[in-house]
């Protein structure tokens, strides 16, 4: 048990298995909606393969920064599993999850095209942190790197594997996955501008923090508009979306009222109940899952895998605006 909880501390899997994989695979999802894909060997065999692929491509990603950054984290004081290795066995490991990342698509698919996306995406999942590059301290670049590295360019992976061609849907979804990475990246910078102004590290947000400060909302509404375009479709042959996503939009009010009142912060520049994050990573994969049941009753399992992987975040974030808003009419009774 110790070494299965060494393992996932050593690949972070909690910062990324509930806020990221679940937005990528539900491009997936949402491409066998819009097409009415059924169930088959073939692409469940597909959905493993892309699961596999992100899980291990976001534990490449976040133990390279782990590698890259040893030094700096141990004169910070932070402690980390790999502090606890050899450079030389921190550095095997790193290559080693790249490989077996590579070659989880590869056993789906070998070609030229599948090998030069690959290259391209790992290429920028490494850059980010690892020298010579190291765009994440960058200005610009670390906001387009960070932005695109993990959250997009994985999902180039999907016009091939599932042989969509050019498809105007995925090209909105993988846009979309681009502005959420950035909006999670300007309100971190904008999070930390003392602490970076202190320790002298250069962000975008310090050097153009006004610049951030009218950024991020809009980018938060473009993401609105994208999300429509992409649901309308949907919610056309799923009429009961609109009372689910009705009820959503009644939450996410109370939830940034609550934010604004209990934590005296805005909600679009905190990480205190982010906004369409449970969205995003939650409610998404779980509604594309019950259409996609709807359709055909035999991808069912998936919404037990929901239940059993996701469940509990969900309600921790659903938990929120419901706790202020029943606290919010005692106090009004009370008055």
């Amino acid at each position: 048990m110790k070494t299965i909880i060494m393992i996932l501390n050593l690949f972070r899997v909690k910062e990324w298995y509930d806020s990221k994989i679940p937005m990528l695979i539900s491009a997936s999802y949402y491409l066998f909606v819009r097409y009415h894909v059924p169930f088959s060997p073939n692409s469940l065999f597909l959905l493993a393969v892309l699961i596999c692929f992100y899980s291990l491509f976001m534990a490449f990603g976040y133990i390279i920064n782990d590698y890259a950054d040893m030094e700096v984290d141990k004169l910070a004081g932070k402690h980390k599993v790999m502090h606890s290795m050899s450079a030389k066995m921190a550095l095997f490991i790193v290559i080693f999850t790249g490989i077996a990342g590579c070659l989880t698509v590869l056993v789906y698919r070998f070609d030229l095209i599948v090998l030069l996306l690959l290259t391209v995406i790992y290429f920028l999942g490494a850059s980010y942190s690892a020298p010579p590059f190291r765009f994440k301290e960058k200005g610009v670049m670390g906001l387009i790197v960070s932005s695109s590295a993990q959250r997009c360019m994985p999902l180039l992976l999907v016009f091939v594997l599932q042989n969509t061609g050019f498809d105007i849907w995925l090209v909105f979804w993988i846009v979309l996955s681009f502005l959420v990475g950035l909006r999670y990246i300007l309100v971190h910078q904008y999070i930390d501008i003392e602490n970076d102004r202190k320790s002298g590290v250069r962000t975008f947000t310090l050097k153009n923090e006004k610049i951030t400060i009218a950024l991020i909302p809009f980018v938060f509404i473009t993401e609105i508009i994208l999300n429509i375009l992409l649901l309308i479709p949907v919610i056309k042959e799923n009429l009961w979306l609109i009372i689910v996503l009705s009820f959503y939009l009644l939450l996410s009010i109370i939830r940034w009222r609550g934010v604004k009142i209990v934590f005296g912060q805005k909600p679009l520049y905190t990480y205190q109940q982010m906004p369409l994050e449970d969205f995003y990573n939650h409610y998404m994969p779980l509604l594309l899952s019950i259409i996609m049941t709807i359709y055909d009753v035999r991808w069912g399992f998936l919404i037990a895998v929901w239940a059993v992987f996701l469940a509990v975040t969900t309600v921790v974030h659903m938990s929120f605006p419901i706790t202020f808003l029943i606290r919010s009419f005692k106090y009004r009774k009370k008055k």
